[in-house]
């Protein structure tokens, strides 16, 4: 006859389950700190959204056109203040980039003031836009300033000759744009499109979407307050206040991913494609006077001032490059021979200087590109500034 075990007391019965419950105590409770941290950071997001609505001006868009514009306008008048203070400036050259994102990215100007051989400050002025009226618009204070640069290098992609708001006064689009419908993170996550939930909702946090801008506004402020402190104690640094106003710092970066991702390029080639620039009938002479009215401009004043003025062609992935009509470049040139005869600006074109894993998408070099590019332009800076 089989004994029965004697049932457990209910002391071993406590014992044995105990460790189970303290590890679903422990798994609540952190649970419910993560669940309140998501809602605290949601309450948060919504706050500094609104906050930008209601307040759009208490954070600067530094990475915005008018931010790019009064960078611009600081380091003019920065290189101003300098070469008026320092008697010593007048022996050294100065050489102007004037240009748009794609030179902004592409020029290290700390790698160009180490070249040997030659005394040059080099004043970055590149912005950000679509096309060379944008150029001239947020360079306005190099040719409204005294300044007499010795050499002016304007970087430019040739698309920059269309202006996207022209060709879609000139154009009807032949289908009517399909808008999307549903609602953003939901309707993606219903479609199994995992990585579009995730584009939605990172679009949609303020952090990110204002992430350069915090950063700068955050350095210029440390900046300021390690330069109080100096006069406070009554001595000197080459950091601080220096590295956010001296007119010969670095241009702004757009921080991006040192290689997009192949979904980012198809997406850039699209939306390019989509403003007209890789059509041929978007470069018509009267569709794009404008554009060459402003870079004649530019170009005109820095001649006056006794400036030599290159174009710079600017690297560009081959995507981007392939795609750009021939006819781009036919309308420079005989914009500029036109124009200008036997002083035109010399073009040198660079556009397929930089393999493609020297882009951070398809018209930005990378970090790589940058260092790779600057040197590669280093010896004709010694060549133009003799």
């Amino acid at each position: 006859m089989t004994e029965t075990p004697p049932p457990e007391a209910p002391e071993q019965l406590e014992k044995e389950t105990a460790p189970v419950q303290t590890a679903c105590d422990r798994i609540t409770g952190v649970g419910r700190v993560l669940f309140g941290l998501v809602i605290a950071a949601l309450i948060v997001n919504v706050l500094l959204n609104l906050s930008s609505t209601l307040w759009p001006t208490w954070l600067p868009h530094k990475m915005s056109g008018t931010g790019f514009q009064k960078d611009i306008t600081q380091r003019v008048n920065a290189a101003e203040a300098a070469f008026a203070s320092n008697p010593e400036l007048a022996n050294e050259k100065l050489a102007v980039f004037l240009g748009l994102s794609s030179q902004r990215e592409s020029v290290d100007l700390a790698t160009l003031t180490e070249l040997d051989g030659i005394d040059a400050k080099y004043l970055g002025l590149c912005g950000a836009g679509a096309s060379l009226a944008t150029m001239q618009q947020q360079g306005a204070a190099l040719l409204e300033s005294e300044l007499k640069p010795d050499l002016v290098i304007i970087g430019i992609n040739l698309y920059h000759q269309v202006d996207p708001l022209v060709i879609a006064q000139h154009k009807k689009p032949e289908t009517e744009e399909v808008q999307e419908t549903g609602l953003p993170i939901v309707s993606p996550l219903v479609k199994g499109d995992i990585r579009k939930a995730y584009h939605d909702t990172r679009e949609r946090v303020w952090v990110y979407e204002r992430r350069r801008d915090v950063n700068t506004v955050i350095t210029e402020n440390l900046a300021s307050v390690n330069a109080g402190l100096l006069q406070v104690f009554n001595t000197t640094s080459q950091s601080g206040v220096q590295e956010v106003t001296s007119p010969w710092r670095e241009m702004i970066r757009i921080d991006g991913p040192e290689k997009a991702s192949e979904a980012t390029y198809n997406a850039q080639i699209q939306s390019y494609a989509n403003r007209g620039l890789f059509e041929v009938e978007s470069y018509q002479p009267d569709w794009i006077t404008a554009e060459h009215d402003a870079l004649n401009t530019i170009i005109k004043q820095s001649q006056q001032r006794g400036a030599k003025v290159v174009i710079m062609l600017m690297p560009e992935h081959s995507r981007l490059r392939e795609s750009v009509p021939t006819v781009a470049m036919q309308r420079l040139k005989t914009n500029l021979d036109q124009t200008f005869g036997d002083v035109a600006p010399e073009i040198v074109d660079m556009r397929d200087a930089l393999e493609d894993d020297k882009f951070s998408d398809i018209s930005h070099t990378n970090r790589a590109g940058r260092m790779q590019y600057s040197k590669l332009i280093a010896p004709m800076l010694v060549e133009w500034l003799k």
